[in-house]
């Protein structure tokens, strides 16, 4: 898990420190797919989406609730555990 801490400078020179806690699901989804020898172009099939959607969910740090849900359905693997 990657933690964040970032620093965020207000209009009137405030100084505060926020923190976040990222969790990478792009290279989550990456690692299972390498392991299991899944192509993107079959998995964007699965969830009629295209293989370049698929590539541009593994090069980003986050994916919207709904999309990592139908991955999980047509992979059957829970990410969210």
């Amino acid at each position: 898990m990657v933690y964040l801490f970032v620093f965020l400078y207000f209009k009137n020179s405030e100084l505060m420190k926020t923190s976040m806690h990222l969790i990478d699901t792009g290279i989550m989804l990456l690692k299972h797919l390498n392991k299991h020898r899944i192509t993107k172009s079959s998995l964007g099939k699965n969830i009629n989406r295209t293989g370049i959607s698929v590539l541009r969910y593994t090069q980003n740090y986050s994916i919207q609730t709904g999309i990592l849900l139908d991955i999980c359905h047509a992979l059957q693997h829970n990410f969210f555990q």
